[in-house]
């Protein structure tokens, strides 16, 4: 075998190594990014869950209970006590008018003294 033989021998030998080492290295990263792989899928399951759970606490399990129901149903009920309240006022407002109207109708009727005529209209006067 001619000498120039064993140096390329000798040379191959080197690059299979650094090949070998190559390998393993590269080996070892996929083995650490499959462990990557498998927590990050593991995180997207839990998240997955929490996000249906989220919708069922959003919406409940048939549409109907959820909170976007329940505050449907408390924005309902504030209209409509705010028309009652409205027409409270009115029906407060008119029997405030007719009462100044009574008093007055009193006090020009002279059946109240003056200095308890003039406190009463102060006291009820719009």
């Amino acid at each position: 075998m001619p000498p120039e033989t064993g140096a390329v021998l000798g040379r191959l030998g080197a690059q299979i190594e650094t090949l070998s080492t190559t390998m393993t290295t590269i080996v070892t990263q996929f083995g650490t990014q499959a462990q990557s792989q498998a927590r990050i899928e593991t995180q997207l399951e839990a998240v997955e869950e929490r996000i249906v759970e989220l919708r069922k606490s959003l919406y409940g399990d048939d549409g109907a209970g959820g909170v976007v129901h329940k505050l449907g149903n408390i924005e309902n009920t504030l209209k409509s006590s705010e028309k009652d309240t409205a027409a409270l006022k009115k029906v407060l407002d008119d029997s405030k008018k007719t009462l100044v109207k009574i008093v007055l109708l009193v006090l020009s009727s002279g059946a109240i003294s003056g200095g308890l005529a003039s406190k009463l209209l102060g006291a009820i006067s719009p």
